[in-house]
């Protein structure tokens, strides 16, 4: 594709991993730190820019951190239970027990005020808690997948080939796109200018007897700027997208561009920055590796992203922008993958 980054480089830096519980200076108010979830054993942890790793949870099977990074929200399937995390006092409390139930889905309004959830629960339909009060309730609707809103009233909620915004007062919907092909995932920027969207590109030959085809569609990112859509090109080698994330100031998209494949990632993965004012690409992970699940920091100058390359050893990347170093962040040996739930400012 066009207007590649060549000068893309590797630097494995193992120090901050070799440097973990040692003496640091002190870190500046704004300083930011990545939040991760470690696949195998289900720890979550936080890294901070100094090298220094804490354990925070442990056992977790889905986790989400909230917007403004001051709560994880998990569920342990050992105890069916809903669990709260808050970065203030540390403290680790029950929001719900669910006998025999599971979770499957978990997201954070934009305000951070109610986490929701999808799953196999006592109680059908969207489960929503206020974090406040603590008050639960389940919305009598059914939606394969949920997405982030722009605004706290509203989560993104996609039924086959429509995207709908549901009110979480109410539960009552109103259908913002019905582009005709299958949808699979959608996010809003946090000001509501950008709209993106997962959406079929072109479905999987059909499997024979003699042909037992295991691929899944492919997939395109649409982008939506005030009503306007905008198809993301895939760079060549690339016919899908595996996920996407928005910058913080809405200039630019990172995406994950993959191909075809009968798993996840597939044969190729790899994470590039899309400028929205062009559609100018640079490659943020190298080109003979599986870089997946991209996530932003909060100051926009950098992003990191899972290496799925060597299967369970699968670390953590970050990718500064302005000085294009790719550095190692995480080694978690057989424990891994490690994946990025977030980045919160400290």
């Amino acid at each position: 594709m066009r207007h590649l980054n060549p000068a893309l480089a590797l630097v494995l830096v193992l120090s901050p991993m070799l440097g973990f519980g040692q003496n640091a200076k002190a870190e500046p108010a704004n300083s930011q730190e990545v939040i991760f979830r470690r696949f195998m054993t289900g720890e979550v942890y936080a890294l901070d820019s100094a090298g220094r790793l804490q354990k925070l949870l442990e056992k977790t099977d889905i986790a989400a951190l909230s917007p403004d990074g001051q709560y994880i929200a998990y569920w342990r399937t050992d105890r069916h239970e809903v669990h709260l995390f808050s970065f203030r006092d540390k403290s680790d409390r029950v929001l719900e027990n669910l006998p025999g139930g599971a979770i499957r889905d978990m997201i954070w309004t934009a305000d951070s005020t109610s986490v929701a959830y999808l799953g196999t629960m006592t109680a059908r339909g969207l489960h929503l808690i206020e974090i406040r009060n603590g008050a639960q309730r389940a919305l009598p609707v059914s939606y394969p997948i949920i997405g982030a809103a722009a605004d706290g009233a509203h989560l993104l909620a996609i039924h086959d080939t429509k995207l709908e915004k549901l009110a979480i007062a109410d539960g009552r919907a109103q259908v913002l796109l019905d582009l005709g092909k299958v949808l699979w995932n959608a996010s809003e920027l946090e000001n509501g200018s950008l709209l993106g969207v997962l959406m079929t590109h072109d479905d999987p030959p059909e499997a024979t007897d003699e042909d037992p085809n295991c691929q899944g569609p492919t997939i395109e990112l649409m982008v939506f700027r005030q009503g306007k859509p905008t198809a993301i090109p895939y760079p060549a080698g690339f016919d899908s997208v595996l996920d996407f994330e928005f910058a913080p100031d809405g200039q630019a998209v990172a995406v994950t561009f993959g191909a075809a494949a009968c798993d996840y990632p597939g044969d190729v993965a790899r994470v590039y920055v899309v400028r929205l004012s062009d559609l100018k690409m640079e490659a943020a992970s190298a080109a003979n590796r599986l870089g997946v699940r991209v996530k932003w920091a909060p100051d926009g100058r950098s992003l990191t992203f899972s290496d799925y390359t060597a299967g369970s050893d699968s670390p953590l990347y970050q990718y500064e922008l302005a000085s294009h170093k790719l550095t190692r962040l995480t080694d978690p040996g057989s424990d891994g993958p490690d994946e990025v739930l977030g980045w919160r400012r400290h």
